[in-house]
């Protein structure tokens, strides 16, 4: 049987896509009851606007002028290079923005985790119920002499394929986030119990049925 296809993280630090113009991915997490909400996005797009801009004068002169020219010699051929990079443009330009204004935005609670990703023209969502995961961890993604410890979580459930969370963000940083994922599956507050620091995210399965009431 064929690998099910990894649900994959687009804001994180590793650049997936081509597209995706030079940002800084960042990530919080906060608390709302006993819901932990996780966001990463990318920061740091006003390069990627002043490209945007730029181009579209280039663009825009370069149609100008080829508009020009057609009603001077009544030839096509400047006014077709003209119209191929302006539709090249147009189509470009919604693609960069998609990538480079992405966020991914994880929610635990209510029995439930329920993932977003995605930018301003679409956005795909994700539901596992509690009973469906089987693991919630970190895994290294780079581990290297005289290089920072990277890592990336990764959630496990039955029947759907993994998904790979904030890839390549420092390993302490998704240390700490796994054990406020372990907290909002147990349905903890953090005002109420701070977690072990050596607590096993893969065992919260069975710190959840141990503590809440059957």
């Amino acid at each position: 049987m064929p690998e099910p296809q990894m649900i994959l993280d687009y804001a994180s630090p590793r650049k997936r896509s081509k597209f995706r113009l030079a940002s800084a991915s960042l990530l919080e997490s906060r608390w709302e009851g006993e819901n932990l909400i996780i966001r990463e996005w990318l920061a740091g797009q006003a390069g990627a606007i002043l490209a945007i801009v730029l181009t579209f004068f280039m663009v825009g002169n370069l149609a100008r002028e080829g508009f020009a020219e057609w009603r001077r010699l009544h030839t096509l051929s400047t006014a077709i290079i003209a119209g191929f990079f302006v539709t090249g443009w147009l189509v470009l330009v919604p693609a960069i923005i998609q990538q480079t204004w992405r966020e991914t935005i994880l929610r635990i609670g209510d029995g439930a985790m329920k993932l977003s990703m995605g930018g301003p023209f679409s956005r795909q969502h994700y539901l596992r119920q509690f009973d469906q995961v089987q693991a919630v961890r970190v895994i290294s993604t780079q581990v290297r002499e005289g290089a920072p410890l990277l890592a990336e979580i990764e959630i496990l459930a039955d029947n759907a394929p993994p998904i790979r969370l904030f890839t390549d963000h420092p390993e302490a940083r998704l240390v700490l986030l796994s054990q406020e994922i372990d907290q909002a599956v147990r349905g903890v507050a953090p005002a109420t119990v701070v977690p072990a620091p050596n607590a096993s995210v893969d065992a919260w399965r069975k710190l959840r049925d141990e503590d809440l009431p059957h």
